[in-house]
């Protein structure tokens, strides 16, 4: 399946969808011929052209770009084409119509009849570029990805759109198998920049230790390790070649634009040994940083496509474990709150062991969880939410807690997540502030909420494009009885340390300071 011109209707509209067309054809025609290529402006028409090569001091080659979907309409090439011919600023040398579609056998004898009546008449040539003449002209010319705004994960929607379609359960595990594979080279290459963080304080001894002496040769060795993954892929591709070409033609352009992405993701590394070696070591941590958590987001896109498609019964072999973390969790009273909290968050801790905990509790309660107990050296922190008059105080407190930067740039941000949970249902609006710090923080949400109100919590969501997964009651059943002692232990003593306050500050060095009474964070700004 290969994206056409209908894309821009999706994309900008009708209207829209004609000027973006001349726009492509202006683009095409520019990189086709480099030199003397020109749009003409109308005021109030345009002369009968739309794009021309040459100069009018000579003959020149006239485009004219009309965006006929559906029926063709003569009477405007007509307009068009004789208002060029009859034009006494220039000579017309040769006429091209370009046109969004490709002809049907009636639609063909009709252009050629109407073509060499002209070209008998005016002694000119006259061409038809159509849309799949135009389209490869666009590969070949490196503009197709970037006039059709394809990213990978357009690529990787459109080919599961697919898949869902074809319903062929080989084709679906060829597919599988394929965007698998790429989720384990990204997981390859964020180990890689994870280890050099975790050694960043001396790059040379690390170096020392795997036997290398530079950064290209750390580089290679990965790529080696990725070389059989990639061979796997290509195999599978082969097979899949022979069920559907087209099918493969897209999962080949995923992964070269997935690859591509990756590339631009770890570009503040494409820098000589000498350059990195001196790099000062906060520089070099906030580098690695960036690549981590943009090589890590780009993971857990791959994966929500891939548990997206396991919902819609595609037959997916990929996801061995259900990622706990951004989701509404269902539960049924106070005494079940508990006990589903003390669940999830134990099953957490199983797969994500070196994350942060920060707990929104509701207005009514007491008290809170103590999670230390049974996990000491992980950063657990309870605060009630401020519902519903002080909620900027916590919008405020989770951004200059967790965000990447600040507005100058200033504040380096967390290698690993720090999820937050919320007890309390929140409004409309202060879902979707939290929703946009999540593009500058590395955070993961977690929203309890009883289970009549579930389904509408999850329109709610949806409705501000929020990406969630939901864990109803009986998802957890087996977890509460397999971590049964340690949920009794952790219900049978709770924590006094439940704090109504959430305060954010700046101090004298223009350091940003967070703080719920009960403990305190400080982000200090760079020299």
């Amino acid at each position: 399946m290969q994206i056409d011109f209908k894309r821009f209707i999706d994309l900008y509209g009708l209207p829209g969808a004609r000027h973006q067309f001349q726009n492509a054809c202006y683009a095409l025609l520019k990189r086709k011929f480099d030199e003397n290529v020109h749009k003409i402006r109308e005021n109030p028409g345009d002369e009968g052209i739309d794009v021309y090569v040459g100069e009018f001091s000579e003959p020149i080659d006239v485009f004219q770009c009309k965006f006929f979907i559906d029926n063709i309409s003569y009477q405007q090439i007509n307009d068009s084409f004789d208002r060029a011919i009859a034009n006494a600023n220039y000579k017309v040398k040769s006429w091209t119509l370009m046109l969004p579609k490709d002809l049907d056998i009636k639609e063909t004898l009709k252009w050629t009849k109407w073509k060499q009546e002209r070209e008998a008449k005016y002694q000119i040539k006259i061409l038809l570029a159509d849309q799949s003449g135009i389209i490869d002209e666009l590969k070949q010319f490196n503009l197709y990805n970037e006039i059709f705004q394809l990213t990978e994960k357009i690529m990787l929607e459109d080919i599961f759109r697919k898949v869902t379609v074809l319903s062929d359960s080989k084709q679906n595990n060829y597919v599988s198998f394929i965007v698998e594979k790429m989720s384990n080279y990204l997981t390859l290459r964020i180990e890689v920049f994870k280890e050099l963080f975790y050694h960043s304080y001396d790059i040379r001894e690390y170096f020392g230790q795997l036997k290398i002496r530079s950064f290209h040769e750390m580089f290679q060795q990965a790529e080696i390790k990725a070389k059989f993954l990639f061979s796997q892929i290509d195999s599978v591709l082969n097979k899949l070649e022979e069920a559907d070409y087209p099918l493969a033609y897209m999962c080949r352009q995923y992964i070269f634009m997935e690859k591509v992405y990756i590339d631009q993701i770890e570009q503040d590394l494409h820098y000589s040994d000498e350059y990195l070696f001196n790099l000062k070591s906060y520089i070099f941590q906030v580098s690695l940083q960036k690549i981590i958590w943009s090589l890590e987001q780009e993971a857990h896109e791959i994966n929500r496509f891939l548990l997206q498609n396991m919902e819609h019964g595609i037959n997916n072999r990929v996801l061995s474990e259900f990622d706990m973390r951004d989701t509404i969790v269902a539960y049924k009273d106070q005494s079940d709150l508990w006990t589903r909290l003390a669940a999830h968050i134990i099953s957490l801790k199983q797969s994500y062991d070196h994350e942060t905990f920060e707990f929104f509790y509701r207005k009514e309660d007491t008290q809170a969880i103590g999670f230390e107990l049974i996990f000491p050296n992980t950063i657990f922190s309870n605060s009630k939410t401020p519902y519903p008059t002080s909620m900027s105080k916590m919008i405020e407190y989770i951004k200059h807690r967790n965000t990447k930067f600040n507005e100058a740039g200033e504040f380096t941000f967390h290698l690993y997540s720090c999820n937050i949970v919320f007890l309390e249902e929140l409004d409309d609006k202060t879902i979707e502030k939290l929703s946009k710090i999540k593009n500058t923080a590395n955070i993961k949400y977690h929203y309890f909420i009883k289970e009549n109100r579930l389904a509408r919590y999850a329109r709610k969501l949806s409705s501000l494009n929020i990406d969630i997964k939901t864990i109803h009651l009986d998802d957890y059943q087996e977890a509460i009885q397999k971590y049964s002692k340690e949920i009794e232990l952790l219900l049978d003593n709770p924590s006094n340390k439940l704090s109504d306050a959430l305060i954010t500050g700046v101090l004298m060095d223009g350091s940003i300071i967070t703080t719920n009474e009960n403990g305190f964070v400080i982000r200090k700004r760079k020299k």
